[in-house]
């Protein structure tokens, strides 16, 4: 596979999680990054996106630390994305309606 397929297939796996809140974080993180990550990095968007989404979410709004064993270079820069939408990093109450 080709680094641009791969680049678009994990673009689309980022727009299509299954929660608003989520789509809209993880393409907001792809379009921002994704084009300039190599493979080592793509590697690790990959990885994140095998998260279960109640756990990252919970991670990206900061109610629970990332375990070691998720922690890289890529979940640092998406945890400290300067601009997510206020609404979504004010409260996880819309996550959990959607999420149950």
């Amino acid at each position: 596979m080709t680094p641009e397929h791969r680049r678009a297939r994990l673009h689309y796996r980022a727009r299509r999680r299954g929660t608003r809140e989520m789509d809209m974080i993880l393409a907001h993180f792809a379009d921002r990054y994704l084009a300039g990550f190599g493979e080592d990095e793509l590697a690790m968007f990959e990885e994140i996106l095998e998260i279960p989404e109640r756990d990252l979410y919970d991670w990206l709004v900061h109610c629970h630390p990332v375990p070691e064993s998720y922690c890289s270079p890529v979940m640092t820069l998406l945890l400290d994305m300067d601009s997510l939408p206020a609404s979504l990093t004010s409260s996880a109450s819309a996550f959990d309606e959607h999420s149950r």
